[in-house]
């Protein structure tokens, strides 16, 4: 193994624990394999995994902060709650019949199918490059 860290998994913040878990499991054949409420870090989450990839979808207690305050900016769940993440990016052999499946499920797109690549969203906008694998 390296010196350096490997990528464990990629978490990002949804507004519906549920409703994102089902768009990943029905989209993008992720399983759900652990669920928790923790309340000491004012949230729930779940993680989920496809192959050796892991995906942890966090919804907090509270959605939105009226203001930041310095005492907030160093705060965990301060930055729990914050948006962070670009994009998720995911790879396929076969870019033609994955873009009518997630087209046919009634997936947003922000990009047509170009001719290995396309993006799209998820319920809470999160932004998903998906890309043939070469």
């Amino acid at each position: 193994m390296s010196e350096y860290p490997a990528l464990d998994h990629f978490a990002i913040t949804v507004n519906n624990l549920q409703n994102s878990i089902t768009f990943y499991e029905a989209n993008f054949d992720f399983e759900k394999i652990e669920e928790s409420d923790k309340p000491d870090f004012r949230l729930k989450k779940a993680l989920m995994r496809r192959g050796s990839s892991k995906l942890e979808l966090i919804e907090p207690y509270i959605q939105k902060e009226s203001q930041t305050t310095e005492k907030n900016k160093k705060d965990l769940q301060y930055f729990l709650r914050k948006p962070g993440a670009n994009h998720l990016a995911f790879i396929t052999l076969d870019i033609n019949s994955f873009y009518n499946r997630l087209k046919k499920n009634g997936v947003e797109f922000v990009s047509e199918l170009k001719t290995n690549f396309f993006f799209c969203l998820d319920l809470d906008n999160t932004l998903i490059e998906v890309k043939e694998k070469k």
